[in-house]
């Protein structure tokens, strides 16, 4: 009887298996708390990226919009005489009427 004893797989330990199981959950935490910290990054990068590309070309068609505006010569009251100027030309009178 002591023989079947001896053959028999003893009790298993369990400090190696929580320790085993501890490590264990705690990189798959890791990494998934690594993962989404990753992609949440690249995803709001992207949104970044995207908005300063609409906001540079509706800023672009902005400043030509305003150029052409700004830059061209023409009626405003042809009765009245009144005339809208380039505001550079307008800036270069008010420029020569003070150094008179």
């Amino acid at each position: 009887m002591s023989d079947l004893t001896d053959t028999l797989p003893s009790e298993p330990k369990l400090l190696p298996i929580a320790l085993t199981i501890l490590v264990t959950v705690f990189i798959i935490v890791l990494f998934f708390g690594y993962s989404a910290y990753y992609f949440s990054g690249k995803a709001s990068e992207e949104l970044n990226s995207k908005e300063i590309t609409e906001k540079s070309t509706d800023l672009t068609q902005l400043r030509v919009y305003e150029d052409e505006l700004l830059n061209q010569l023409k009626w405003r009251d042809k009765s009245k005489g009144l005339v809208k100027i380039p505001i550079t030309m307008a800036m270069e009178k008010i420029v020569e009427k003070y150094q008179k």
